[in-house]
Order: C-alpha cells, then sequence, then structure tokens
C-alpha cells in the first residue's frame, strides 16, 4: 500500500469507496459509506440530479438523512433522491479528497411478505 506523505501526513482516502451503480428502492433507505482513513475528517455527501447539473451537498437532516460516524443514510427514498452521488472529504489540514461518483438508481419493487 503506498500513501503519499508530506511532513509525516497520510493523504486522505476512502476506505470503502462507493460503487460506480448502487441501486434503492421507493420508501426504503439508501446507505452511503464516507468512512476515511481519519476518523476525525468531515464528510458530505454530494448529489447530482441529472448529469451536467452542479452538485450540491446533501444536508443532514433529521427525518431524511442521516450522519453516523461517516457513514451517510438516505431515508425513505423519493423519484428526487435518484442521481449522482460522491463522498467529500475534508481533513483538519484543509486537504480534501472526492470519491468517484456513483449512478444511483431507484425503483419500485415489491416487498415479501416475512
Amino acid at each position: 500500500m503506498f500513501f503519499s506523505c508530506i511532513a509525516g501526513v497520510r493523504a486522505l482516502k476512502f476506505l470503502n469507496p462507493p460503487p460506480p451503480i448502487a441501486k434503492g428502492y421507493f420508501g426504503l433507505n439508501m446507505t452511503f459509506n464516507c468512512t476515511t482513513n481519519d476518523p476525525d475528517a468531515t464528510v458530505s455527501l454530494l448529489h447530482q440530479k441529472k448529469g451536467g447539473s452542479p452538485w450540491i451537498e446533501r444536508a443532514v437532516t433529521p427525518n431524511k438523512i442521516i450522519l453516523k460516524g461517516q457513514t451517510f443514510t438516505v431515508l425513505n427514498l423519493i423519484k428526487d433522491d435518484a442521481g449522482n452521488y460522491k463522498c467529500k472529504a475534508r481533513d483538519k489540514s484543509g486537504g480534501t479528497k472526492e470519491s468517484g461518483a456513483t449512478y444511483f438508481l431507484i425503483s419500485s419493487g415489491a416487498l415479501m411478505n416475512m
């Protein structure tokens, strides 16, 4: 494993980069793991509704987007939640890193009775 070092500081990186394509279902939840090699880094979840539109930070809100550690959960998926997502991290020294984008599809699917 290779790390670039500046004055003994490891380069910021994502430990579980998101997949290029993810699928969720209307009314269910979706998790985006933005965990980095720096547990003190500040993470944010960026969303692009359509290709070419600007990337917007999804704010943490109690009934829609929750953040636990460095993992986001989008609750109760709706049509507007579809699009591209990526994680952004900032360390204490101001260094930033963005993950690759994930194209996120939402479909209606029959849930099994259990």
